[in-house]
């Protein structure tokens, strides 16, 4: 009697809460990360305004947005294997430490005026390597740490800080680099990074995930073995045909949506419109805004609607909005149009798209954590990052490309025809239709 009462007052202690937000490890994980990425945003912001003022050329700013992707794409594999090796926090806090050292360094060449362009690009490079360590294993830990059925909120929540973060480092960097300079913004993102990573290493992973990484034998493995472990991970991934489809689609949808805000709403505000830059961060913004709500009320849908009906109408509503919003700029109707009356329709569009996107990644996202065994995990998420960060800079060279040679209603319309045979695609595939949730 008294051995039954205390197993079942064990398993009571032992079992993790309904709510993540009340697993102390994801509160810890998740509390560290908006600090870190928002110190980041912040820094991201200043530092592009900064190069700049430094030399006058977007060319220049350019360069470093590569060098930091291209670092991105090309670690990213290898941090996946890392994360699959070695323990997965201290993979987490020593790389918050880490950049947080390299930009503590970089305020101090800065306070001493000898910082150079050069050093600016040496440090994207060191801050893209620790990034491309430090993301595979934040993917990856987040099964090791949440119950199953916390899954959807955990991928839900950690989607929230990216959106926060993009919506409002965008703001708070604009003022503060007016308030307080770059160098305060250098020594923040810094301590960012260190606060990050202390409230990371409070983080407790259970014995069986310690287990699976601690039965190597040396820290960095060979280049013999580094290649077979890729090459497993990878032939992993092909096999997984659930997995393999929806990676081919985050590629897909990096490759068309991403160029579109960062490359086609610029060149449409700026040279087309001849509108003023407060009028394109409102419509940049908005998307953001409402990929914020949506991400902590999408959870709520989810648990009524399959997931790949949810894939299907978020799909459908991203080409229908890219679509009703190309009349507006056929160079006919635009003298009936003034600028205000535009960007109220992109921050209309805008809101609807954003409302729509955690419809599709939030599900993507838990069938990747619920369909990836442990040991293949971080592998997974090193290649996925890798192609689908890959995708980025084409989709920017295409779409730039395109913007001068082609009607930009043509552009946005042809958008979303392909998105729309994309969502034919993916919801038809075998392995979606079959899913059972």
């Amino acid at each position: 009697m008294g051995t039954m009462m205390t197993f079942e007052m064990n398993a009571s202690l032992t079992k993790k809460p309904t709510s993540v937000l009340r697993n102390r490890n994801f509160s810890l994980l998740f509390s560290g990360k908006i600090i870190s990425q928002l110190g980041d945003q912040i820094y991201a912001f200043a530092l592009s305004w900064y190069i700049l003022d430094l030399t006058k050329s977007s060319l220049q700013m350019a360069v470093f947005l590569v060098v930091d992707t291209l670092v991105v794409a090309i670690v990213s594999p290898f941090g996946g294997i890392v994360a699959d090796r070695l323990n997965r926090k201290r993979i987490l806090v020593w790389m918050d430490v880490i950049r947080g050292i390299v930009v503590l360094l970089a305020a101090f060449l800065l306070y001493s005026h000898i910082l150079q362009i050069w050093m600016i690009y040496v440090s994207a490079i060191f801050l893209g390597f620790c990034g491309s360590l430090f993301s595979p294993a934040a993917g990856a830990i987040i099964p090791n740490i949440v119950e199953d059925n916390q899954l959807t909120q955990a991928v839900s929540l950690n989607n929230f800080t990216g959106s926060f973060c993009a919506a409002s480092g965008l703001l708070v960097g604009g003022m503060l680099y007016k308030l307080i300079g770059v160098f305060a913004i250098f020594v923040i993102n810094a301590l960012s990074y260190f606060i990050s990573g202390v409230l990371e290493a409070g983080v407790r992973l259970p014995n069986v995930a310690k287990a699976v990484r601690t039965g190597t034998s040396s820290f960095i493995p060979s280049m013999k073995k580094t290649v077979e472990e890729l090459k497993e991970g990878l032939q992993y991934v092909v096999k997984n045909r659930l997995i393999l489809n929806l990676t081919i689609f985050n590629a897909v949808f990096n490759l068309l949506v991403f160029p579109v805000v960062i490359v086609l709403f610029p060149y449409t505000f700026n040279v087309i419109l001849k509108a003023e830059p407060f009028q394109l961060a409102l419509s940049q913004s908005s998307g953001w805004i409402a990929i914020l709500a949506s991400n902590l009320l999408a959870p709520l849908f989810l648990k009524r609607f399959k997931f790949r009906t949810s894939i299907f109408f978020a799909l459908l509503t991203y080409s229908a909005c890219s679509l009703l919003m190309s009349p507006a700029l056929l160079p006919q109707l635009r003298p009936f149009f003034s600028n205000w009356t535009i960007t109220a329709w992109f921050c209309a569009g805008g809101l609807v798209l954003g409302l729509a996107m955690p419809f599709i990644f939030i599900p993507i996202n838990v069938l990747f954590q619920r369909h990836t065994l442990d040991q293949y995990r971080g592998r997974f998420w090193g290649m996925q990052s890798s192609l689908t960060t890959a995708m980025m800079p084409l989709g920017y060279f295409i779409a730039g490309f395109l913007a001068q040679r082609v009607a930009m209603t043509v552009l946005f319309a042809g958008v979303a025809v392909i998105m729309f045979s994309v969502d034919l695609w993916i919801s038809n595939v075998k392995e979606v239709r079959n899913l059972k949730e």
